[in-house]
């Protein structure tokens, strides 16, 4: 508990006292990624004296990785590295400068990753299993896995600090600094257990609907809760709120729960129970005798704000539903060599939600392999043999979804022969499948016909241009 506090308090300083002047703002940022980068910047998780410097939808590599975890390691969670270990990488002294051959020797020395690697490989791109697993492992504890990913995902989904927890995802910065800013609240001090019974997690997590806004939060472990818990088995809870002295919205909750008070001190994001069936929901601080429920666990301060503008508003309180959950969760898959199909599928993912996984070619394609004049090229030679599988190298789980998004190029006239080796190599039976394209006039009709008769059932299909819109898409989605 000391920890949790004096982290949260790290996190205050931290952005109470950022210059005005570092950090302007930009629309193209949530309030979110802008407070992420706030608390990257100041805790030398980042150096980029602007959100705009900060690359924050660059990919991450594990060189990149190295060096913020190691700031956040030391910066935030004050651990110290283990001097008398020396490194001895062979793709990396060579070939890093001095702040980077530091950043490596720290990650090393502070167990962020492992020792017992052979190679380094600085300019790898990190998977969301590589994060996840380094991140859990400085926060809580280090755990046998199989896969390795698997707990350490687990736990830090339980912990509210991940929702997505598909190990192929490549990471990105933006998402990095989010998930070290989300971090310092579940900072564990008695490296407790996990519970891995999906039956116990289920009840911990609840749905807090304000009009159209869906908040997730986290509840406290005490008899308050667990009363709660039961009530919303029977029906879900609707309530309206009212302001009261601009630091919270009170709402009676029309029956009483028992209490557990103590004199705490509240925050943003906190909501606690007063006098049996009162509840507040506070955006501003206040000291009192309260019970705590939860805590909101995916919006920032700022973001929470502007959904409680209003002078009055509607709640509406449900029980997570782990299975609606599962049965709407979508997969986009794309190959895109040349990055136009890239582009789409990052739209569509980001649009539906969904996770996004590229599918990637063991040999990659370069410049001269696509160059359309040349009949003797490889692209050529493949999109004529009719046997041609080139060989996907990126490992694929189509597990848990119901809709997959596939998109890749048009080449000559029809999808890429790699698209065969996806729908043949993977087992697609029960799946509704979504086709897109990039093209500059063909489309994707000999391409659907021709997927379809290797027995995928689509259920859509559309092509885009290269310049097509992020606007576009979400129509076209939204159309399906």
């Amino acid at each position: 508990m000391k920890k949790i506090l004096c982290l949260f308090s790290t996190l205050l300083i931290t952005l109470a006292n950022i210059p005005a002047g570092i950090f302007a703002a930009n629309d193209s940022y949530s309030p979110e990624l802008q407070d992420a980068y706030q608390f990257a910047f100041q805790n030398s998780i980042t150096t980029m004296d602007s959100i705009d410097k900060a690359d924050m939808n660059g990919w991450l590599t594990r060189i990149a990785m190295a060096k913020m975890l190691a700031n956040y390691a030391m910066n935030i969670l004050g651990k110290k590295p283990a001097n008398t270990i020396v490194p001895k990488f062979p793709d990396v002294s060579e070939k890093l400068d001095d702040e980077y051959n530091w950043a490596v020797t720290l990650a090393y020395q502070l167990w962020i990753m492992w020792i017992w690697i052979e190679k380094f490989r600085p300019y790898d791109l990190v998977t969301r299993a590589e994060f996840g697993t380094a991140l859990s492992r400085m926060l809580f504890w280090d755990v046998d896995s199989d896969p390795y990913y698997a707990l350490p995902l687990l736990k830090l989904n339980v912990e509210w600090i991940i929702n997505n927890t598909n190990p192929n995802l490549q990471e990105k910065r933006w998402y990095v600094m989010l998930m070290l800013m989300r971090s310092v609240w579940t900072a564990d001090d008695d490296n407790s257990n996990l519970e891995l019974n999906n039956k116990t997690t289920e009840s911990s997590k609840i749905n807090l609907k304000i009009w159209n806004e869906v908040l997730a939060v986290k509840l406290e472990n005490n008899s308050t809760t667990k009363a709660l818990i039961e009530k919303l088995k029977q029906w879900d809870i609707v309530v309206n709120a009212h302001e009261y002295w601009n630091f919270e919205k009170v709402w009676d909750l029309g029956f009483s729960l028992p209490t557990e008070d103590s004199q705490i001190t509240t925050h943003a994001w906190d909501l606690v129970l007063y006098q049996w069936n009162q509840v507040s929901l506070f955006y501003n601080s206040n000291s009192r005798s309260y019970t705590k429920l939860w805590k909101i666990q995916n919006k920032s301060e700022s973001e929470l704000k502007q959904i409680l503008w209003n002078w009055d508003i509607t709640l509406t309180f449900s029980l997570w539903n782990f299975e609606a959950e599962e049965e709407n969760k979508s997969l986009v898959l794309y190959f895109s060599p040349t990055w136009n199909t890239k582009r789409i599928a990052t739209f569509i993912s980001e649009i539906t939600s969904g996770n996004i996984t590229e599918i990637v070619p063991t040999i990659p394609y370069t410049s001269e392999d696509l160059n359309y004049s040349n009949n003797e090229t490889r692209a050529t030679k493949e999109q004529n043999d009719s046997s041609a599988r080139p060989e996907i190298a990126s490992k694929i789980s189509l597990d848990g979804y119901n809709t997959i998004y596939i998109g890749y190029p048009i080449w000559w006239g029809t999808n890429p022969k790699i698209i065969l080796t996806l729908i043949e190599k993977y087992d697609f039976s029960g799946k509704e499948v979504v086709l897109f394209c990039t093209s500059w006039s063909s489309g994707i009709w000999t391409s659907e016909n021709e997927l379809k008769s290797h027995g995928l059932n689509i259920i859509w299909s559309k092509r885009f241009s290269a310049s097509s819109s992020k606007d576009e898409v979400q129509n076209w989605i939204e159309s399906l």
